[in-house]
């Protein structure tokens, strides 16, 4: 719904209805079983999970082992102030 309030707001009318439309749609469609899920980065192939890689401005990109052992070392080594 904030999000709902935050369209009109920000764009106008016209956008909040194509937004609110939208939503129910894929709402409905998620009901029924027709709306696909997005794939999770473990479901890539290796080609494109390269491309999104790239996509990120993660230029050297080895393969998923590296990527994973970066982000859990990022993650380990993080410290909240």
């Amino acid at each position: 719904m904030k999000d709902a309030i935050w369209v009109f707001k920000s764009f106008g009318l016209k956008a909040g209805i194509l937004f609110v439309v939208g939503s129910v749609a894929t709402k409905f469609k998620r009901l029924i079983g027709l709306a696909k899920k997005p794939k999770r980065f473990e479901e890539l192939s290796d080609e494109e999970a390269r491309q999104l890689a790239s996509a990120f401005g993660i230029s050297p990109y080895q393969g998923r082992d590296v990527m994973n052992s970066q982000f859990n070392d990022y993650n380990h080594n993080r410290t909240l102030h």
